[in-house]
């Protein structure tokens, strides 16, 4: 698998610069090249989902809620909660394992249905406003990021909300249909609860109304209880309302989790895509839809500041991340700035070296 992901990172990546250099060649675009890319990577994303992190605790947690599941009738799934990661309250999250338990009861069958799920919602939804050898830049950049694959081989339930999301927003802003992207939100959020006030100011964001100098001064504000650490006086009596605040911000917890609480770490690497992108919609020439997405990662990334105080912080923080990918390769779609699509392809190089240097080729070249 490693050596065949390595073939599609060099013919995508060689045709991607090609389609880069010459804009109008609707041939070489629609080139297959770069469908047999999208599938290899798409094929390297469930194959690692399915065998990686198994020392991670979640895993073994989702594998005990699909062997449970696979004990009673589907029903009985759908009215009991009988889960380990306590998701009786997300509907189609438990329709989701009663049926996946149906064809199977392993870790790897589990992780497979969760990255095939996540696949098809992420790759439809990119293929509705990209072109192949787009869709195969996004992909490349999306696996070198590695926060796909975090949620796909981890944190399962977030991680097709998270998906849904970002194809809620892609289809409320790009091809603005808001009600199909009202649905797919809900939908989203019937798999995780968390992902509900992010689809909330996600889709309240990409209006035209909304200014992008509000949303920036928004994280602005958020960003200064960050770094004071004053998230929760800020809130005040509005804690109460928020659903199992008591869980996320247990001593407890404290004893389990060990990745720290107002992590700045998180807060740079947000400030620091958010600065690039940007300066992508200022200098460059981007898509129009560009301008929706950007106001939503800045709105998004603002409630994970906000909330950034509690544990399990940095999943919170990964809902505006996931547009990363897009946001950064897309300079690359320009057809009448060269120097845009020069940017594009720093981006795929630079996609490229992550992926050897750190990411999932690491160790693949001698």
């Amino acid at each position: 698998m490693m050596s065949l992901l390595v073939v599609a990172v060099t013919v995508a990546g060689l045709t991607t610069l090609a389609a880069m250099a010459s804009p109008d060649g609707s041939e070489l675009r629609a080139s297959a090249a770069h469908r047999i890319g999208v599938a290899v990577f798409a094929l390297y994303v469930v194959w690692f989902s399915a065998v990686s992190n198994n020392d991670v605790l979640d895993r073994r947690f989702y594998t005990e809620d699909l062997e449970r599941a696979s004990y009673v009738s589907f029903s009985d799934t759908l009215n009991s909660n009988i889960f380990q990661t306590r998701a009786g309250d997300d509907l189609l999250y438990v329709a989701f394992i009663g049926v996946l338990s149906r064809f199977g009861t392993t870790t790897e069958a589990f992780f497979s249905g969760v990255a095939i799920a996540c696949l098809f919602v992420y790759i439809w939804s990119l293929s509705k406003i990209l072109n192949s050898w787009q869709v195969a830049f996004v992909m490349l950049t999306t696996i070198a990021l590695g926060i796909f694959t975090s949620y796909t081989s981890i944190v399962a339930r977030q991680g097709i909300s998270m998906s849904l999301i970002f194809a809620s927003l892609i289809v409320a802003s790009a091809l603005e249909r808001r009600k199909l992207g009202l649905l797919l939100a809900i939908i989203g959020c019937l798999f995780h609860w968390s992902a509900l006030p992010f689809a909330a100011v996600a889709l309240i964001s990409v209006r035209p109304w909304i200014k992008p100098r509000l949303v920036l001064t928004a994280w602005a504000g958020m960003a200064i209880l960050f770094v004071t650490n004053t998230q929760e006086a800020a809130l005040g009596p509005l804690v109460r309302y928020i659903p199992k605040y008591g869980d996320y911000t247990s001593s407890e917890l404290a004893e389990v989790y060990t990745g720290g609480t107002n992590r700045t770490d998180f807060l740079l690497a947000s400030l620091g895509l958010g600065v690039i992108f940007l300066i992508f919609q200022k200098m460059l020439e981007v898509p129009r839809w560009y301008g929706s997405l950007l106001k939503s990662y800045w709105a998004m990334n603002s409630l994970f500041l906000l909330m950034g105080y509690v544990y399990y912080s940095d999943r919170l923080a990964a809902f505006s991340w996931f547009l990363a990918p897009i946001l950064l390769a897309a300079p690359a779609y320009a057809t009448n700035s060269r120097r845009s699509r020069n940017f594009g392809a720093l981006v795929l190089l630079g996609s490229v070296f992550i992926a050897f240097a750190a990411g999932p080729l690491s160790g693949t070249l001698p």
